[in-house]
């Protein structure tokens, strides 16, 4: 299918979906929501989605393209701007709690946190009576403060290893110093020499070919396993390719002996920051290079790397602890119970 026709076909499939196909007892809080004009996000509606979370993040959950590549294809998202915020809810298919979170606007400081009980007050009226707990999750450790203060509620906080980002500094990814990394120099050294192995740039005609290499992927895999964790990553890929705009996202392909065997897709949101969204190699071997070349030809100049969490999935967890040194940003979840104590 021509690239086009293709990425026409993945938003038409998007904007058909009116009516979410999500657990029985959220149907009724979906309803009430969508009375009270919160709005189903729709992939195509990136753009839109860009100009209100334009605040300053290292997540890549908090993002508009995790909302429309992710949060579409495994969650149904309703959304609505209050007080200047993009404010998105989730409802998980497997029946669990209902996940609300609180993207990043560019307010000043001063008055973010007149602005956040304004918006606390406003969730809460929203979906009082519905039966569903207040909890926004995705909050940084850095405003954890702010929203514990927030006043007229009990409030109960927690964290999990699972859901925490992993942050590189690109120039850590390229040195590759010590005893640990003595492997992984050997093998960059070895893909040099043997040649046949290099980065090929995507563009918006050839993007599909990702969806191909991800289906490669996922035949290797254990589908009901994957879908455990995080859900579909080939629908939200899929997602990806359809929006996917050169002025926008950027990646590669990595061809090993004259054949693609990998790609990657990522956003660079400003000089410092860059968000990894999509990565994948057919062959294990060639990780090492992917992230090292595209740290050393497609990262220049960036301070940090944004890679996403591992899901709390073992061997994806073992590769992110040992690419590089780096940060684990935890992620919050504060409950909220109006009027009441814990």
């Amino acid at each position: 299918m021509p690239a086009r026709a293709y990425q026409e076909n993945v938003m038409k499939q998007n904007i058909e979906k009116r009516e979410p196909d999500i657990p029985p007892h959220f149907k009724e809080t979906y309803r009430r929501l969508s009375a009270q004009n919160f709005i189903p996000a729709q992939t195509e509606e990136i753009g839109l989605y860009r100009q209100w979370i334009n605040g300053y993040t290292l997540l890549t959950e908090l993002s508009a393209a995790n909302v429309s590549t992710w949060g579409i294809a495994v969650y149904s998202v309703l959304y609505k701007v209050i007080h200047g915020h993009f404010c998105s809810v989730w409802f998980p298919p497997n029946g669990g709690p209902l996940e609300i979170q609180i993207h990043p606007a560019q307010i000043c400081e001063q008055k973010e946190s007149e602005y956040l009980q304004k918006i606390i007050d406003a969730l809460a009226d929203a979906i009082s009576g519905t039966g569903n707990a207040l909890a926004i999750y995705t909050i940084e450790e850095h405003l954890l403060d702010a929203y514990m203060n927030i006043q007229g509620y009990a409030i109960q906080t927690d964290w999990t290893d699972d859901r925490s980002e992993y942050i590189y500094r690109v120039s850590d990814l390229l040195e590759l110093s010590g005893k640990e990394n003595v492997e992984k120099r050997r093998h960059l050294r070895k893909c040099v020499i043997d040649g046949g192995v290099f980065l090929q740039p995507i563009a918006k005609e050839n993007v599909h070919l990702c969806v191909e290499l991800q289906s490669q992927w996922c035949g290797q895999q254990n589908c009901g396993l994957c879908a455990a964790f995080c859900g579909c990553e080939k629908k939200a890929l899929e997602n990806m390719t359809a929006i996917f705009d050169s002025g926008v996202y950027d990646g590669v392909y990595l061809y090993v002996e004259e054949k693609p065997a990998g790609f990657a897709i990522w956003e660079r949101l400003d000089k410092e920051r860059v968000f990894l969204y999509f990565a994948k190699t057919l062959v294990s071997d060639f990780n090492t290079y992917l992230y090292y070349k595209m740290a050393e030809t497609c990262f220049a100049n960036a301070e940090y790397l944004s890679m996403g969490s591992d899901m709390g999935k073992e061997g994806l967890r073992f590769f992110k602890r040992h690419l590089g040194r780096h940060t684990l940003a935890c992620k919050y979840r504060c409950a909220y119970i109006k009027g009441d104590s814990l």
